[in-house]
């Protein structure tokens, strides 16, 4: 074994899907095993790491938007770490996030690690009806099914209502 003083690795991996929390658990580490050409090693140190649950949407206001209309929709999550640049956001059938193609992923506006706003578009022809809203930064992700309702539009001499998502 070869004790290389001073220097730093950076070592990644993956929480196996067998460990599933319900709450943050504190776990410490250690590593050990074999390089690709049989070397053995063992670290003398440990690290702290913290397993979350999955992600997940909390809030989605407002809850819902009239076809036609492009709307400011503010995002409320946990167990998340949103990054601006990063993020998406979909709301699924008929709807287009940030200038993004429409039933796909588009940018947001990320406020903090659980918090973002995404611009959504309804097209006038999307389906009335709930959709599932969805948020990935790589491959984080959360989705809330029925997290947002598309309602129709008002009668041509009704102006919207601001429970529809038309202030």
């Amino acid at each position: 074994m070869t004790t290389v003083a001073g220097t730093t690795r950076r070592v990644s991996f993956q929480v196996p899907s067998s460990i599933a929390v319900a709450a943050p658990t504190a776990y410490t580490i250690t590593l050990s095993g074999a390089t690709a050409t049989g070397a053995a090693f063992v670290s003398l140190n440990t690290a702290p790491l913290t397993v979350n649950p999955p992600s997940e949407i909390l809030a989605v206001q407002p809850s819902s938007i009239q076809a036609g209309r492009t709307v400011a929709v503010a995002l409320t999550t946990r167990y998340t770490d949103f990054v601006q640049g990063s993020t998406m956001a979909s709301f699924g059938p008929g709807a287009s996030v940030g200038g993004g193609a429409e039933g796909g992923f588009g940018p947001v506006t990320v406020t903090s690690a659980t918090r973002a706003t995404a611009a959504v578009t309804i097209t006038a022809s999307a389906a009335i009806g709930a959709r599932t809203v969805a948020v990935a930064t790589g491959v984080q992700t959360a989705s809330l099914a029925q997290g947002i309702n598309v309602v129709g539009a008002p009668p041509a001499n009704q102006p919207p209502t601001a429970n529809a998502g038309g202030q």
